[in-house]
């Protein structure tokens, strides 16, 4: 929360302790965002990803979601599917997203 907290803030979001921040939290991560709702994941990797250092979080953040799918809403899809498009067309994450899709629409 103090990532999404310092990313947020335009006073912060820009100084160099805030991309130290942003790279250190990439690396922690993972386990973090267990515990932390699909939407709040999202939110943050909206958020982090125009920031400087902040694609790294990101990419973090949109590789959890990508694993826990189920928990992400309908609605959230769409945002979610313009944060896996940077990853390629080969990764994983982006297969496990289409396959969601075909999934929710095929319902």
């Amino acid at each position: 929360r103090l990532v999404l907290l310092a990313a947020k803030s335009k006073a912060v979001r820009s100084t160099a302790a805030a991309s130290e921040l942003f790279s250190q939290a990439a690396g922690a991560l993972g386990s973090l965002m267990r515990g932390t709702s699909a939407q709040v994941v999202l939110e943050a990797a909206r958020v982090l990803m125009p920031l400087p250092k902040g694609e790294a979080l990101a990419q973090a953040a949109v590789r959890d979601l990508a694993g826990r799918l189920s928990e992400v809403e309908h609605a959230s899809l769409l945002p979610l599917t313009e944060l896996v498009l940077p990853l390629g067309a080969e990764s994983a994450e982006l297969r496990s997203v289409l396959s969601r899709w075909v999934e929710v629409l095929g319902s």
